[in-house]
């Protein structure tokens, strides 16, 4: 193996094919960015981020799709139902979920496909049943605080921008992020940035560590 190996055998390819699988999730996120600039309602933004967010999961997924409606239905009917346990609840079932479908349910081809984009959607679903335990405990108030309405909650599981590679955020992240904000130039760096970090992470991953770890001579001092 040699730098022009690297460079154009390893990198260029690596580069293109990173581009290409992340297209939909690029594509949706800017054009949630875009929209939230203007004066769309909530629902509006809403209804558009959790139609994005089924297509990115069907582009990836396919028909395995109905794994991540079928855990936030049930996540949310369990946020519906408890009492100040909601956290505890809600964990509970995305427990028990995960282990029907990977012990009986699910191929464990299908299953290893999808587990770790399931495992962002169970951060969130949890995440939100404690953020609302804890609220209700702050402001001591009865009746619960109540669960954000569907919409709301479907577009924060099933964000696009979020749901196949991560990160987790939480849902005031999530509020945050639909609040209308003009485009700047420092938004524009920071996505810049943030674009070549992961280029170059990519690369380091799949061409140049490989490549150090194989070569005798570098070998000897990892």
């Amino acid at each position: 193996m040699d730098l022009e190996w690297i460079l154009f055998g390893c990198m260029l390819p690596s580069i293109i094919q990173g581009i290409a699988i992340s297209l939909p999730i690029l594509g949706s996120g800017l054009i949630l960015r875009v929209l939230v600039t203007f004066s769309f309602t909530k629902d509006v933004l809403n209804t558009l981020a959790t139609v994005l967010g089924l297509y990115v999961l069907w582009w990836y997924y396919d028909s395995s799709v109905f794994y991540f409606i079928a855990l936030s239905v049930l996540s949310y009917v369990t946020l519906l139902l408890a009492d100040q346990r909601r956290g505890f609840a809600v964990s509970s079932v995305t427990l028990v979920f995960i282990l029907v479908c990977e012990l009986f349910l699910v191929s464990a081809a299908e299953w290893h496909r999808v587990r770790g984009s399931i495992l962002v959607v169970v951060m969130k679903v949890v995440s939100l049943g404690f953020d609302l335990e804890a609220a209700h405990r702050e402001e001591h108030k009865k009746p619960l605080v109540p669960v954000p309405d569907f919409l709301h909650y479907a577009s924060y599981c099933l964000f696009p921008a979020t749901t196949v590679f991560g990160p987790f955020m939480t849902y005031h992240q999530h509020l945050k992020f639909l609040t209308p904000t003009p485009l700047s130039w420092s938004w524009l760096a920071h996505v810049s940035k943030s674009f070549v970090a992961a280029i170059v992470w990519l690369c380091l991953s799949a061409c140049v560590m490989p490549f150090l770890f194989n070569e005798p001579d570098w070998n000897k001092w990892l």
